[in-house]
């Protein structure tokens, strides 16, 4: 058996942001931890993204960040639930991160997590999954995503994003890797490993090379480079023990 953990980074953000527009439930917002705690319970365990929706503070945030990574939901929703409880808020948790030179935050004051322990009993899997809440006058919410891009269009760098994704299941590829970038004259280097996935944001002038190598012998690995918020490399899942080069053409 296998056990894997994600944080507020790759799911709060993504469950918060792809819930479909739907009728909203026409209930109070909870105003005790308890009640939260229940209401969330109930939400994952009848599989009802409106109840889910509801419980969230949409304040500031924009429609189309609703959009994105909609599948997330679906594969919540075919795990099964174990627990749901509260979880201390550690001064290292991430509350916001940046993308293709967006900077995405939380919309209210986080008080604290709520932890979500989920098995899923295809790939015989267990999880955790923490969403951030807070407080609003009386209620507390689910906090939602806000962003401000007003950064990328005054920059005069571009942005880059390095993702690597390998296969999870049975245990997720380790993998290693390097990249190189240009800033203001300057060339810079960076190693990074890891196993699963990995995503890096970069602000540069040029974005040079990106070599990522598996350390296991089976399995996949695959990457993608976005400039500026669009694709400009993309490898196929490959089981290759070659690593995959990037390299920038001048």
């Amino acid at each position: 058996m296998s056990t894997w953990k994600k944080s507020w980074l790759h799911v709060a953000f993504t469950l918060s942001a792809l819930l479909l527009f739907a009728g909203h439930v026409c209930a109070e917002p909870p105003r005790t931890r308890k009640d939260l705690l229940l209401r969330v319970e109930e939400a994952l365990n009848t599989h009802n993204p409106q109840a889910l929706e509801a419980l969230y503070y949409w304040d500031e945030v924009k429609p189309e960040v609703r959009d994105l990574h909609r599948e997330m939901f679906k594969t919540l929703a075919d795990t099964r639930v174990e627990s749901v409880e509260f979880a201390p808020l550690t001064p290292d948790y991430e509350t916001d991160i940046v993308e293709d030179g967006v900077h995405y935050t939380v919309n209210i004051p986080i008080k604290g997590l709520i932890s979500i322990q989920v098995f899923d009993d295809v790939v015989d899997q267990r999880g955790t999954i923490t969403i951030p809440y807070g407080q609003v006058g009386i209620f507390l919410y689910l906090a939602g995503i806000r962003y401000d891009d007003e950064g990328a269009a005054t920059s005069k760098y571009h942005y880059f994003t390095i993702n690597v994704q390998t296969l999870l299941f049975p245990s997720p590829v380790e993998f290693k890797g390097i990249y190189s970038y240009e800033k203001d004259g300057e060339q810079f280097k960076k190693k990074f490993k890891g196993g699963g996935f990995y995503k890096d944001n970069i602000e540069a002038d040029r974005l040079l090379a990106c070599i990522v190598k598996k350390e296991d012998e089976g399995g996949w690995v695959k990457l993608t480079i976005k400039k500026n918020g669009t694709t400009v490399f993309d490898t196929r899942e490959t089981d290759a023990g070659k690593p995959i080069i990037y390299k920038d053409e001048p």
